[in-house]
């Protein structure tokens, strides 16, 4: 004990003299408002908003142990980093999300602990809890843990949890890490995208109700290592992913844990790591177990190379699309089969199945082929299959997070007095209802879009 105390004392006596008595420096400091004897002693700042208040582009925000029940909207371009100390080390912990930023792809709100809305940014060594959200029961803004909105960075050592939408399993929202690029103007009638280029390491995600991360949008590229994605399991509510690359996003993935995502719902197929409209995304050494589908592909030039894909309910991998390639996983106890094919020019080559009815399933297409494959209890008839018809895995049984609504219920604000509609083009509004309407509770009635109660 005694030696404990002097090494926290001298930590303590080390940090309190390193630069917040510099006025000036580029450096600065938060401490929670609960104080302690051993962590940060005179920090000048008590949130992390005063900080980046007196900020400025390129200033580094660093945050000491402790709660800090605060939404953190970045605008400037900074490095935000959380001091450990011992086992401790900040925790972002919100009540209330009143921030939100357009999304960049169809324009509908998102509501995040952390908002990126800068050119680059740099995160490290932080917690972040959304398990204190309690309003609004809305899934209009769409929910995310971090949000980085045409921005690109370093993102390491987060650990994000309890993204869920109160009350509201049926949203199709509540994403851990969200990441996205997308048209941001024109020039002479061409567009400009922006650019989110990330790089993502040794991130946890858990207690997530869609997705652990997504990264969506034409000039999203990502290079994910370690880390892992914790999904629910079989639920009724959102369709969930571990990983997600959606919509023009690419990049590599080398070295996660996905598990424990499965779907209840009939047509829909929960995923280790779903690719959804996008190309050439590389998955190495991946580790997907006890969920629905360990790669679900919709796209073309995918790699899945030296993974492991374990007790699962649907397929190892799926492909639905051209010129794809699996090489050197093992595939084992696939209740459906170990990799299932509808494009062309795909390969399912080298590697392990084992212990399952069917290996390889090539429903249709050309230039379709596997070789090398050592199968190890699937029945001879069983290790290859070319047609059949199944009408479980098109490209409808992908369920992609998106921020485009497809149905009036994903613009749902959560007031019980408007009428929330979706535009043919993905895009959310609300209306008062008319005067004297009864409230959707019952219990009063509605006046200029508010419930009133006598």
């Amino acid at each position: 004990m005694i030696r404990t105390s002097i090494v926290f004392s001298a930590m303590a006596v080390l940090l309190s003299g390193m630069v917040w008595t510099e006025a000036g420096a580029n450096t600065r400091y938060v401490d929670d408002a609960v104080k302690d004897p051993f962590e940060c002693q005179g920090a000048p700042y008590a949130t992390i908003g005063a900080a980046l208040a007196d900020s400025q582009p390129g200033d580094e925000i660093r945050v000491c142990p402790g709660v800090y029940p605060e939404q953190v909207v970045i605008t400037k371009q900074l490095r935000f980093t959380g001091i450990s100390i011992g086992t401790n080390r900040p925790v972002i912990k919100p009540t209330a999300l009143p921030a939100t930023r357009p999304s960049i792809l169809g324009g509908n709100p998102v509501a995040a602990a952390i908002i990126v809305d800068a050119e680059f940014v740099r995160m490290d060594n932080l917690d972040v809890d959304l398990s204190q959200i309690t309003s609004p029961a809305a899934c209009s803004p769409a929910l995310a843990g971090v949000y980085l909105r045409d921005a690109s960075g370093v993102v390491e050592r987060l650990n994000i949890h309890e993204v869920k939408v109160p009350g509201r399993p049926d949203c199709d929202s509540g994403v851990a890490l969200y990441i996205e690029s997308g048209q941001i103007g024109d020039e002479l009638g061409r567009p400009i995208y922006g650019l989110a280029r990330v790089n993502i390491r040794d991130c946890f995600f858990s207690g997530y109700q869609k997705a652990g991360l997504v990264g969506n949008g034409p000039r999203t590229i990502l290079t994910i290592k370690d880390g892992e994605a914790i999904g629910l399991g079989a639920t009724n509510g959102a369709v969930q992913a571990g990983y997600q690359f959606g919509l023009g996003a690419t990049g590599k993935v080398s070295s996660i844990v996905t598990r424990a995502h499965r779907s209840s719902i009939a047509g829909k197929a929960a995923a280790g790591l779903l690719v959804y409209q996008s190309e050439r995304v590389s998955i190495r050494k991946m580790e997907a177990y006890d969920s629905e589908t360990g790669v679900l592909g919709v796209g073309d030039r995918l790699r899945v190379k030296k993974s492991t894909l374990s007790g699962l309910a649907g397929d190892g991998i799926v492909f639905l699309g051209d010129a794809n390639v699996a090489s050197g996983n093992l595939i084992e106890e696939a209740s459906v089969s170990g990799a299932f094919v509808n494009g062309a020019r795909n390969s399912i080559r080298g590697g392990v199945m084992r212990n399952m009815n069917l290996g390889v399933w090539f429903q249709s297409g050309f230039g379709n082929r596997y070789a090398a494959i050592r199968f190890e209890g699937v029945p001879v008839a069983g290790q290859a299959l070319s047609g059949g018809i199944r009408a479980d895995m098109t490209v409808a049984a992908a369920a992609p997070f998106t921020t485009a609504c497809e149905v009036p219920l994903e613009c749902d604000d959560g007031r019980e007095c408007t009428a929330d509609a979706c535009s043919g083009t993905g895009v959310c509004s609300s209306s008062a209802v008319v005067n004297g309407t009864t409230c959707a509770s019952g219990t009063g009635t509605c006046t200029a879009g508010n419930c009133i109660v006598p």
